[in-house]
């Protein structure tokens, strides 16, 4: 059995994207595969943003 070229990622494997570092997540680990995800944890993921970014005292998002 082949490996999936598509698989359905969370918002753990999103974080490190965007600089949010996350414990226990390799990225390497999702080389040459397309990411799929729900809308709706665009939501969430915009929600931790901030809060790390109030965490850090930011102004703004980068």
């Amino acid at each position: 059995m082949s490996e999936p070229s598509e698989v359905i990622v969370d918002t753990s494997f999103i974080l490190p994207m965007v600089g949010v570092k996350v414990r226990g997540v390799d990225l390497r680990l999702l080389a040459d595969k397309t990411l799929c995800y729900p809308q709706l944890m665009l939501i969430e993921l915009l929600a931790v943003m901030v809060k790390e970014a109030k965490a850090l005292s930011l102004q703004f998002l980068p």
